[in-house]
């Protein structure tokens, strides 16, 4: 790695180092702070999905209720690498293998998907999917590997 790629790479993680220390914070100001910090870490066509996360916590929707209770209820260990993996190395890292893929498909790439492999919940809330389904509607091992490995292969 050249001189330059090191110093590069020295400064963001200093930065990122920042941005984890404030963004722990319950602070709402604080995590305004981080996330300004990482707008300027941001590649310019990730910009757009970080500015919604922003605007979500300075309107107070249930996104900074989100972020709250990771800063509060997660274990230390566990929330700085909910922010390492899911927020920075998502969005400042560009993957080229994501790129590769929105490239090929013209479809957008997501940052992250969620997996609910098991229907096994006792609520009934209105709206919601898995109220549709048996309790015992379980996805196979194999589907969920499957759905993994389609994940990785296109960079998620």
């Amino acid at each position: 790695m050249s001189r330059k790629g090191t110093l590069y790479n020295t400064v963001q993680r200093r930065a990122i180092d920042q941005v984890l220390k404030l963004a722990t914070s319950d602070n709402k100001k604080s995590i305004l702070a981080a996330a300004a910090i990482a707008e300027k870490m941001t590649p310019a066509h990730r910009k757009r999905e970080l500015n919604w996360v922003v605007d979500q916590i300075k309107e107070e929707t249930p996104v900074l209720q989100i972020v709250r209770h990771v800063v509060r209820d997660l274990s230390p260990a566990c929330r700085e690498k909910v922010i390492q993996n899911l927020i920075l190395t998502a969005l400042l890292q560009t993957s080229s293998t994501r790129e590769a893929f929105t490239e090929r498909t013209g479809a957008h790439t997501p940052l992250i998907i969620l997996i609910s492999p098991t229907m096994r919940c006792n609520l009934t809330c209105e709206g919601c999917y898995a109220a549709e389904y048996p309790p015992d509607a379980d996805m196979s091992p194999e589907l969920l590997q499957s759905i993994v490995d389609q994940a990785n292969d296109i960079g998620i």
